[in-house]
């Protein structure tokens, strides 16, 4: 079938396995795996050139390595150094031993014996980290005793390179070549220190002042790819360096902004690497040797629960650490197929075997997040059955970050921003800031204030600023449309949120309501209120006259566009009523057909749009008026509506 209409049918065929996924809540993982074993070379055939699937799905373990490390830093990774050395160095060996010996008994020569070692002892990052984030799991304990594991995993594989043509029967590794080697490594990676210091927060710091979301877009992946090329260049996996350019990366204050912009493009290649991964299998050879299949998935199981179990266990952590570590562990890795393809090219394992460890490698890939899942009801069994004491080495959610709660988010910081930030502080709250000015964020940031450099309309953004436990969040970003999608967001994220939004004219206030804000203050209609006031001051009304009288006048004109009374009234109506919205003012003189009846009689005869918002009566304004207040001749009544309705309401107050 030619591209174009096997990638049509392959995006519908995946469309229809997610759905079914979800509805059955099964992991994204196993859709993919099952998807490439129907549309690949063994299956319906729709795809056959498996290098091309293959290339782009190397681009999904970059990006989800890069997002890994933007969301860590290194101090997190200092934390865990005992995991990475201790813990992965034990498991990598003991599993490398006990698959060794298993197949050596089988009758194997001991040189394959070797060779399955280094297979089965790599498990799969992608995997596993993927299930973690889905999960939110990554900074807990066990995510991070898991990635230092996984990272010493990456390290292993330099070696197991260098071993495994003396296991196929190659020459090695020249030794007269291995100074300039391990001198190429410490070059790259003194690059790469040296780059992270000084080069590339400078980059991302110019690039950040443009304001252009593609530039900032390319040169993240620019950087994210250039440092994996060096590290393969320098021997080590292209994993390992995407891992290594996201923890430079999130040394800086761009990270947040950065996982945001990768996060789809992460998603997508991830989803076309398990593709990948599914298409190599050969279900015919599953069915011919179905016994040895079953057997070699056990094995797999077992061996690698026991030694990633032991390997977490022997440090002292918690149990259900470890318990989790064991079932995540048991799977093959990524690096596994690349090794075993090499061992079936050197003719060391036959087209049978190779099949069989695909199979066995695939199943125990899409048994994972299973697994995983079980890991819990395991650990509670457990308890149950040890004595307490076991228990009490157990420390629920032990974390690498404290999490705010309770605090103020801004999204936006300009004048308005600015001021909120102030009075949050002056109230003793704390705030977390969202805008896209490096040089507010530095200010804020050496005056305490949590800031994010993003744009506020990603969920990544708003998740990260923590809008799911703050107190309350203020939009201030103008013009109205792009705060109307944060309010969006921000309203579906957290449904129970208090947000108050900022409009610019009248008419922004309706629609930043409809979006789900609880309190709307328009820039352009405050403004105007206060420009109101200023000019009864100057006609020598008191401050305590007119604050009651502006309270009555927007009182009157936030009726009937609060998100509950404006149901069922049509927003173009809304917002004409707002834009023509206007105070006048009716003398009630001599002879006046008001004179003795009192406000609820008058209130009953004027137009519904009309409302009386004061009294001016000698050279007093009084505002807070009952209903039994009577009028008097010479009064002056200030009236809120349509211009229109400015004869009408003199007529009926005046008979003129």
């Amino acid at each position: 079938m030619e591209f174009i209409p096997a990638v049509s049918v392959l995006i519908l065929i995946s469309l229809v396995f997610i759905f079914i996924a979800q509805k059955f809540r099964l992991p994204s993982v196993v859709s993919f795996l099952v998807i490439g074993m129907l549309v690949g070379p063994f299956g319906l055939a729709i795809i056959r050139d498996q290098e091309v699937i293959s290339s782009f799905g190397e681009i999904g373990i970059i990006l989800l390595l890069f997002t890994i490390g933007l969301e860590l830093s290194f101090e997190d990774i200092a934390r865990f150094w005992k995991v990475i050395f201790v813990g992965g160095f034990m498991q990598v060996c003991t599993t490398i031993i006990v698959i060794t010996s298993i197949t050596a008994v089988l009758g194997f020569p001991f040189n394959e014996a070797v060779f399955f070692g280094f297979l089965v002892s790599l498990s799969s990052t992608a995997i596993v980290m993927r299930v973690l984030q889905e999960r939110g799991s990554v900074e807990t304990l066990e995510g991070t005793t898991l990635l230092g594991i996984l990272i010493f995993q990456d390290l292993a594989i330099i070696p197991m390179i260098l071993i495994t043509p003396l296991l196929i029967g190659q020459t090695g590794p020249s030794y007269e070549q291995l100074p300039l080697g391990i001198a190429k490594v410490i070059l790259i990676i003194t690059l790469i220190i040296v780059a992270s210091i000084w080069l590339i927060p400078a980059l991302l710091d110019r690039v950040s002042r443009e304001r252009n979301r593609e530039l900032f877009l390319l040169t993240i992946a620019g950087i994210c790819f250039t440092v994996a090329y060096l590290t393969n260049a320098a021997g080590l996996s292209l994993s390992l360096g995407a891992f290594i350019a996201g923890l430079v990366i999130g040394e800086s204050e761009y990270s947040v902004d950065a996982l945001s912009d990768i996060l789809p493009f992460r998603d997508l290649f991830a989803g076309i690497f398990f593709l990948s991964i599914g298409m190599l299998l050969d279900t015919r050879v599953v069915l011919t040797y179905f016994p040895i299949v079953i057997l070699v998935i056990i094995t797999i199981l077992g061996v690698k629960f026991l030694t990633g179990w032991l390997s977490v266990a022997s440090m002292g952590l918690p149990p259900r650490v470890a318990i989790l570590a064991g079932f995540s562990l048991c799977q093959i890795g990524e690096f596994s197929f690349v090794l075993a393809s090499s061992g079936l090219q050197s003719q060391l394992i036959s087209i049978a075997t190779y099949q069989i460890f695909l199979s066995g490698a695939i199943v125990t890939m899409a048994a994972t997040p299973f697994l995983m899942g079980a890991a819990q009801p395991v650990t509670d069994l457990i308890y149950h059955r040890v004595p307490v004491r076991v228990k009490d080495r157990e420390k629920p959610g032990e974390e690498l970050k404290r999490e705010v709660s309770g605090h103020v988010v801004i999204a936006g910081f300009g004048t308005a921003g600015a001021a909120v930030a102030r009075a949050a502080e002056i109230a003793g709250m704390q705030c977390h800031v969202i805008d896209l000015d490096p040089d507010a964020a530095r200010r804020e940031k050496e005056k305490g204030i949590l800031f994010t450099i993003g744009d506020a309309k990603k969920d990544e953004i708003l998740t990260h600023a923590g809008i799911g436990r703050a107190a309350i969040l203020f939009v201030t970003v103008l013009p109205a449309k792009q705060a109307e999608i944060i309010v969006r967001r921000a309203r579906r994220l957290a449904p129970g949120l208090p947000i108050v939004a900022l409009g610019g004219s009248p008419g922004d206030i309706p629609v930043l309501f409809s979006a789900g804000a609880d309190e709307v203050i328009s820039i352009e209609y405050e403004g105007a209120l206060r420009l109101f006031a200023r000019a009864l001051a100057r006609f020598g009304l008191s401050e305590d006259e007119v604050d009651p009288l502006l309270s009555r006048i927007r009182a009157h004109t936030y009726r009937g566009i609060t998100p509950r009374s404006s149901e069922g009234l049509p927003l173009g109506k809304i917002e004409r009523r707002l834009e023509e919205h206007h105070i006048f003012s009716v003398p009630a003189g001599k002879g006046t057909q008001m004179a003795g009846k009192t406000v609820g009689e008058l209130d009953a005869l004027l137009p519904p749009d009309v409302s009386l918002v004061a009294i001016r009566r000698g050279g007093r304004t009084l505002a807070e008026v009952k209903g039994d207040f009577v009028l008097e001749e010479g009064d002056t009544l200030l009236f809120s509506g349509t211009p229109g309705r400015a004869g009408e309401v003199a007529f009926l107050v005046s008979g003129e």
